[in-house]
C-alpha cells in the first residue's frame, strides 16, 4: 500500500453509491454506503456483469408484479 492519498475522477455516483477511478493505483473506488473497495479493472468489470446479471434475473422474475420501492426510479 502507498502512503499518498489517491487523486481520484468521479465516474458515476448518487446519495448511495458512488465509482471513482484513480490512475494512480489503477483501481477503481467503489463506495456503498459506509463501505468502500477498491478494485482492480478486471475485478470490477466481472462485478459490473454479475450486478447486471442479477439484475436482468430479478427484472425477469418480477415481471408483472409491483417494484420494491428502492428500484423504482
Amino acid at each position: 500500500m502507498k502512503n499518498t492519498p489517491c487523486r481520484v475522477q468521479n465516474l458515476a455516483g448518487d446519495g448511495l453509491c458512488r465509482v471513482d477511478y484513480c490512475q494512480d493505483c489503477a483501481c477503481f473506488h467503489l463506495k456503498v454506503g459506509y463501505a468502500s473497495l477498491h478494485i482492480h479493472p478486471e475485478a470490477f468489470l466481472r462485478l459490473c456483469s454479475t450486478l447486471n446479471a442479477a439484475l436482468a434475473r430479478f427484472q425477469r422474475q418480477t415481471k408483472g408484479t409491483a417494484r420494491p420501492a428502492a428500484l423504482q426510479h
